[in-house]
């Protein structure tokens, strides 16, 4: 999937990009697990093109999920 497909077909308002660099566009998605609890999904474009896509990682400490480091 291209970077402007998932753009148009996948992306509100909640949505952001996590990460953008000459590496790599992270965007960080909301989903629903069940009933008000959820998570997010970490879509990975690079050079337009859609390369991974998972729920990230939570840093010791943390309790947040950040993209996974390249």
């Amino acid at each position: 999937m291209g970077e402007r497909q998932f753009i148009v077909e996948n992306i509100d308002s909640k949505d952001e990009i996590a990460e953008m660099n000459s590496n790599r566009t992270v965007y960080k998605v909301p989903y629903h697990i069940g009933g008000s609890n959820f998570g997010y999904k970490f879509y990975y474009f690079k050079d337009g093109k859609l390369t991974a896509m998972d729920e990230g990682f939570i840093p010791l400490g943390s309790k947040t999920a950040v993209p996974t480091p390249l």
